[in-house]
């Protein structure tokens, strides 16, 4: 898929998007769900739908959502973007999935609740890696549950130590993302 970001392209986008977050466990959620696809929409059932732009995510989006909405269909959770932002989580938030598909809108509220999943882990479980696995599942799936496949694969890749950085100012890598996220402020709320 040519649309995959890069593990420098996603650190770019995190350090423009969400200059607040550590990085590290930020993408180890997009690790875990998307591995850098930003259009991604999955489902519980293994359906990967994998548009090349936000344009055309928002339409294959809109296609599904009408589809689940149809009568005799059974829910199937769908899940978006970079962080794979579980849909459920957001008629609470006020937010449209058309919304979350937006890199930095999928960035900031995956990275937002998972915060919020973290603080939720941290009244059942002390080892803190523990909580880490619990947190990403708890995002994941909305049950408090460490060591599923799900979060090994996330804490699987705070262990391995990766080192994430974001281009450098005069790499064109930069300039790209910069371009693309000033572009984007237009449409962001």
């Amino acid at each position: 898929n040519e649309t995959m970001l890069t593990p420098v392209a996603i650190a770019t986008w995190i350090s423009f998007c969400v200059p607040w977050a550590e990085p590290r466990l930020l993408a180890a959620l997009i690790e875990a769900g998307s591995a850098g696809d930003p259009y991604l929409i999955a489902d519980d059932a293994d359906g990967r739908n994998s548009p090349a732009t936000q344009a055309a995510a928002i339409k294959t989006l809109r296609k599904r959502v009408a589809q689940e909405a149809s009568p005799n269909k059974g829910s199937n959770a769908l899940y978006l973007g970079l962080t794979q932002l579980p849909t459920r989580s957001l008629p609470a938030l006020g937010v449209s999935p058309e919304v979350a598909i937006d890199k930095c809108a999928n960035l900031e509220i995956g990275y937002t609740l998972f915060l919020s999943a973290y603080e939720e882990a941290g009244k059942n479980e002390k080892s803190p890696w523990k909580r880490l696995s619990a947190a990403y599942n708890y995002y994941r799936t909305g049950v408090m549950a460490p060591d599923t496949p799900y979060s090994k694969r996330a804490t699987d890749y705070l262990m391995s130590g990766k080192v994430i950085a974001a281009a450098a100012m005069t790499d064109p890598l930069y300039h790209s993302v910069a371009g693309e996220w000033s572009a984007g402020m237009a449409t962001r709320h």
